[in-house]
């Protein structure tokens, strides 16, 4: 806290430890201002309270703060009163908010007689600090609020330690589906209490490449979890979920029933939102003792001659944190963030699929967690592969290869069975990308929306001919060709003999120009891949030995979970949650040993 500020017309320095600052008195009218401003999601109320010369409160409220921005706007606030300066850093991964924020409290304070008030920026004194604890967790993600919480109420000291401005990871901007079996939310009339049927369609939708004895071990913890969260005060709605078997999915709920706005768009139901989980974990999470650093990255795991983890270096602004620990649990996401981490370890992905494409990934994730692991003696296993979603739409235009060729059924629906099937013809194509082709027979309201809306993302080839349009996409034009000829006369006799589309004669053969090729990619809301695990969320060297001392939970680890196809919606939240939960619990054995 500052030490005092003067009423007089002059400037004054005080200081605290390392932190000092200069004061300047200001003639401000005092009172309680307000400012309506807009903010990620929706409007947001600023409300300032000044005095003559000091900042005395700042709080926001409405949808915004409400759903999505609260923790970045509880830290800025703290920050303005303690600095006495409104502009401080704004949270990472809540930007808009932030800059919302510091423009509203800048409208107060214009009201109040001076809009440059409290922009004198503080002096500080950087300085390195060294901590210790029992167990450090890198990330505060659906798996590391779990591993932290769990490893903090079996008694172990836990600081988590979080890159970003604000708790919550990827997961907050879900629907807060997790798939489940057994859960004591469930009941016989359900008939999905037995674990198997959900293991068979998780191990399915790996085309069975994934690791049986993983998936097993993930299910068979699931009811578990459900309970576990619900004993903390979630509350779950039991049913289908995004193309899931129904009644497996467990959505996290918002007890009020508000709906509220979602940043990634009408496609995630509300009030089902994967923030109803933090807003249970992390309380619970501090009151057991535990210490979140925000704002602070892990740079380097440290280990001792024997290779065992002893704790981390991590860096906040420009000082350096040293934290002593006899674990540490790896929960930082993938890499969907990083062009290079992604070319590095994930080589069927291409520059389309870099941060994702339904708001729903997290950009920040740039593979530090698995970086780290591979640094300390650990391995990759998965496919190099992203969680596919949001490419296709059901649309009577077809879908080729770079080749020309025609690879799939393009009328199957959204609901995940069906996309998936899309999904895993274009990987088998062996392309890099996929086309849809649109002539004067795709003249309908579906395809003119989605050619317009190409237009504006610059990924529309246009051409007089076949031949012409594909010299201009990169499309083998023979190859178009010869598609385009073959579909023109199934359209005649009415019958798909490729792939089985139930109307092909509604698409109309392909004879009048011009013709488009709209290019398109798969999006990811993930990577699968990462670290090898044990069953106990150990992170293991090639040779199968674990490396003491270290733990890894969720995207940083989930390349045995999956194989290509995202299995549905929840099943992010079942394994970041199992393998976190199983890692927190081991590494507080470890240490407690």
């Amino acid at each position: 806290m500052l030490a005092g500020c003067s009423s007089g017309q002059h400037t004054e320095t005080a200081a605290t430890g390392a932190e000092s600052q200069q004061t300047t008195a200001y003639s401000l009218t005092p009172g309680v201002y307000q400012s309506t401003v807009e903010g990620k999601v929706g409007p947001m109320v600023v409300t300032t309270v000044v005095s003559e010369d000091r900042l005395v409160k700042v709080d926001a409220g409405g949808i915004e703060s409400k759903q999505f921005g609260v923790l970045a706007i509880n830290t800025m606030a703290d920050e303005m009163v303690r600095k006495q300066f409104v502009d401080v850093d704004t949270c990472t991964g809540a930007t808009v908010t932030s800059l919302a924020l510091i423009q509203g409290v800048r409208d107060c304070l214009k009201q109040a007689g001076d809009e440059s008030a409290f922009s004198q920026a503080p002096m500080t004194e950087s300085h390195d600090e060294h901590l210790s604890c029992d167990i450090v967790v890198m990330g505060s993600g659906i798996s590391g609020q779990a591993a932290a919480l769990s490893a903090a109420e079996a008694g172990a000291k836990v600081i988590m330690v979080e890159k970003l401005g604000i708790p919550g990871g990827a997961a907050t901007g879900s629907g807060g589906a997790i798939l489940a079996a057994g859960s004591s939310l469930q009941s016989e009339a359900d008939g999905n209490m037995d674990p198997q049927g959900l293991i068979d369609h998780l191990y399915r939708y790996s085309e069975e490449k994934a690791t049986y004895d993983v998936i097993k071990n993930t299910v068979e913890h699931s009811g578990e979890i459900i309970d576990w969260y619900t004993s903390l005060g979630v509350k779950f709605q039991v049913g289908e979920c995004y193309g899931t078997p129904i009644h497996y999915a467990h959505r996290a709920w918002n007890p009020d029933g508000e709906e509220i706005p979602h940043p990634a768009g009408p496609a995630i139901p509300h009030p089902s939102s994967g923030s109803n989980i933090f807003d249970r974990t992390y309380p619970a999470f501090l009151a057991a003792g535990g210490i979140c650093l925000l704002n602070t990255k892990v740079t380097e795991l440290l280990q001792d001659d024997s290779g065992t983890v002893t704790g981390v270096v991590a860096m906040r602004g420009g000082e350096t944190i040293t934290i002593d620990a006899k674990a540490v649990v790896l929960a930082a996401g993938g890499c969907e963030g990083s062009a290079e981490a992604l070319a590095k370890w994930f080589p069927h992905t291409n520059e389309g699929m870099v941060g994702g494409s339904t708001g729903l990934c997290n950009v920040h994730d740039t593979g530090d967690g698995i970086e780290l692991g591979l640094a300390a003696g650990g391995y990759l296993t998965g496919s190099g592969y992203g969680q596919t979603t949001g490419m296709y739409s059901p649309i009577p235009a077809i879908k080729v290869t770079m080749d020309g060729v025609r690879y799939s059924d393009e009328m199957h629906s959204e609901v995940n069975e069906d996309q998936g099937s899309q999904f895993k013809a274009f990987y088998d194509s062996g392309t890099e990308y996929a086309w849809t082709l649109y002539g004067a027979n795709t003249q309908n309201e579906a395809a003119l929306k989605a050619l317009e809306s190409a237009k504006e993302k610059g990924v529309v080839f246009e051409g007089k001919t076949l031949a012409e349009v594909a010299e201009a996409a990169g499309v083998d034009a023979d190859g178009l060709e010869k598609t385009v000829a073959h579909f023109n006369e199934m359209v005649a006799a009415g019958k798909d003999d490729d792939f089985g589309t139930a109307d092909i004669a509604a698409y109309g053969a392909y004879e009048e120009g011009p013709y488009y090729l709209v290019r398109y990619s798969p999006g990811i809301n993930g990577t699968i891949g990462g670290l090898k695990i044990s069953m106990d969320s150990e992170v293991l060297r090639e040779d199968g030995t674990k490396i003491d001392g270290l733990y890894a939970g969720g995207e940083t680890c989930n390349g045995e979970y999956m194989y290509r196809l995202y299995p549905s919606g929840g099943a992010s939240l079942l394994w970041g949650s199992v393998s976190g939960r199983l890692a927190g619990q081991a590494a507080a054995k470890y240490v407690s040993a």
